[in-house]
């Protein structure tokens, strides 16, 4: 760590950032960037980078192996700075990697669990290093984030202008009135900072609001931090920002902790902060602390809800959820099948007493049971589960489509798979129907997202016409998911050449079956040969396959002419 840390500040505009107690798995800190090399004040911060430590001390190597899991996360935030300090029989070394969203959507390619990534050696001149990561980070912060979080926003800058105004109070004595002047330009800045919805912006966001929770706490005795702090720790578990997280949790536990042995009422915020560390875990695949901390906010939430508090009551119901995904995530079906089952008894009371307030906690759970139904391969189970489930989101999306069409469209997606399992082919053909007519909507305001989903679901509702001898439908419907991923591979050819080399292998086995056109079916399956052999060079593991299916497919073409 103390190698990684002196690297970084031998380059003039950059400054480590690093959690020396950090025990998420994902990142181990971050790399701040200034525009000044001398000093590195707040007014000059530019940029940060997410930074990802691992150290060895096995035999010399010029790669690293990492869980996919983490590697996804990466992508997620646009890319981070991967170190690794080698170090063995008295020497060290220090390799690393600049994983642009374009290197890890080609490392995503790899099929095993662990991504293996390619290293080299630091510049032994610290300001080539810096100008590379410059370069990141300026490409990096104007990529669009993918969660704005904007209850959380609103809820965190509506906590920095309450300490604003309390600061302004002539009453608020600092002893360090350049303190006072600095924290309260910070907050100035905060509370007017037009979300532009970037990595840029949010980054800039969290880097002036962790200064000012820092300095408050440190100057500011007379202001109660708490509540800024829980809300703080809430917006960088949203964004995912884990190496972050886990000491405000903490720090707000050991708070509430001490505070309600003398006043009950923060039972419930002791309740709260376990289950937020309890999702955190459980994301960052530390199951054993997670059930842990579950199982307490539930024991918390259960003795409060003895007063039949609506309030109480759902938290118990969502601390159930939680628990849920988890033993569902562990592989422990039985268990999550049962915490699901009491989540949704209690939420059906509460519907009953409340007006239907927890709708869409109910519609979730259901969703949540019919995937769990269908992993366990428990068909007509899960078809019920997405029924129900679908009606609601309907009810839902009646009033607020905005908000809860992409529900709608993936439940009965999901629906139709189901009917397509059970042979009922009436029924998945027009939920396939009317998932495609609402992927489409969708589509016209994020075709980023939707023209892959529209994409997959072309493909089963193919499938399903092809059962049914309705050849017509199949090939339309093949032809226009082929030109999806002819679209989508062009835009984006690390994550989606593979799906239109598939494509084109199941056009040309439809081709050659069920229309004879032999010498289309030749060039699609050739020109699929070609995409999957190029990726088996890169990642023979995952694609040696689909090149061998490729292979047979071509001969046996070749072999019917």
């Amino acid at each position: 760590m103390r190698a990684v840390e002196e690297y970084i500040d031998s380059c003039s505009r950059l400054e480590p950032a690093i959690q020396s107690n950090d025990k998420t798995p994902i990142w181990d800190g971050d790399i701040y960037i200034y525009d000044n090399t001398e000093r590195h004040k707040v007014e000059d911060f530019s940029a940060l980078v997410r930074l990802q430590i691992k150290g060895t001390t096995t035999a010399e190597s010029s790669s690293f192996r990492i869980d996919r899991v983490y590697v996804e996360a990466y992508k997620a935030e646009m890319g981070t700075v991967l170190l690794v300090h080698q170090q063995r029989e008295g020497s060290s070394k220090l390799l690393y990697a600049i994983l642009t969203l374009k290197k890890i959507n080609a490392l995503l390619q790899q099929s095993t669990k662990t991504i293996k990534i390619d290293l080299t050696e630091v510049p032994a001149n610290p300001p080539d290093f810096e100008k590379e990561l410059i370069r990141f980070a300026k490409e990096r912060r104007a990529k669009p984030i993918e969660n704005p979080a904007p209850e959380e926003i609103t809820d965190l800058v509506n906590h920095f202008k309450d300490l604003k105004q309390f600061l302004d109070k002539d009453k608020v004595e600092f002893v360090d009135n350049g303190v006072k002047i600095e924290l309260k330009s910070f907050l100035s800045t905060i509370t007017s900072l037009e979300n532009e919805g970037t990595v840029g912006w949010r980054d800039t966001f969290v880097y002036l609001a962790r200064k000012v929770l820092d300095l408050t706490i440190l100057y500011v005795k007379a202001y109660d931090t708490l509540n800024l702090q829980f809300e703080l720790a809430r917006y960088l578990h949203h964004q995912r920002l884990y190496h972050l997280i886990e000491d405000y949790y903490l720090q707000a536990l050991k708070e509430y902790r001490e505070r309600a042995k003398t006043d009950s009422t923060y039972k419930a915020d002791v309740a709260k902060v376990l289950n937020s560390l309890g999702c955190l875990h459980s994301e960052t695949i530390q199951f054993d602390a997670a059930k842990d901390e579950f199982k307490e906010a539930l024991g918390i939430y259960m003795e409060l809800s003895e007063d039949n508090s609506d309030t109480h009551l759902s938290n118990v119901a969502m601390t159930l959820t939680n628990l849920g995904i988890m033993n569902s995530k562990c592989g422990q079906y039985a268990a999550s099948e049962t915490n699901f089952k009491q989540a949704l008894e209690i939420y059906k009371e509460l519907n009953k007493n409340n007006s239907c307030s927890h709708l869409a906690d109910t519609a979730l759970i259901l969703y949540n049971l019919g995937t769990l139904h269908i992993i366990v391969n428990q068909y007509t189970v899960a078809e019920k589960d997405f029924k129900k489930a679908l009606e609601i989101y309907k009810k839902l999306a009646g009033k607020n489509s905005e908000t809860y069409l992409p529900e709608v469209s993936m439940t009965q997606n999901n629906l139709a798979l189901t009917h397509l399992e059970l042979n009922c082919y009436t029924e998945a053909e027009s939920e396939f129907k009317e998932a495609l007519k609402n992927f489409r909507k969708l589509a016209e305001d994020n075709q980023e997202v939707y023209l892959a989903k529209i994409a997959e679901t072309l493909n089963h509702s193919a499938t399903l016409h092809y059962f049914r001898e309705q050849f017509i439908t199949a090939e339309s419907e093949l032809k226009e998911e082929l030109e999806i991923y002819k679209k989508l591979a062009k835009d984006n050819p690390e994550v989606y050449l593979w799906k239109k080399a598939d494509a084109l292998l199941d056009f040309a086995y439809f081709l050659l079956l069920k229309t004879k056109r032999k010498e289309e079916a030749k060039q699609n399956c050739q020109e699929a040969l070609d995409i999957f052999t190029e990726l088996a060079k890169k990642t023979p593991q995952r694609f040696n396959h689909y090149v061998n299916i490729a292979h047979r497919m071509l001969n046996d073409i070749k072999k019917s002419t």
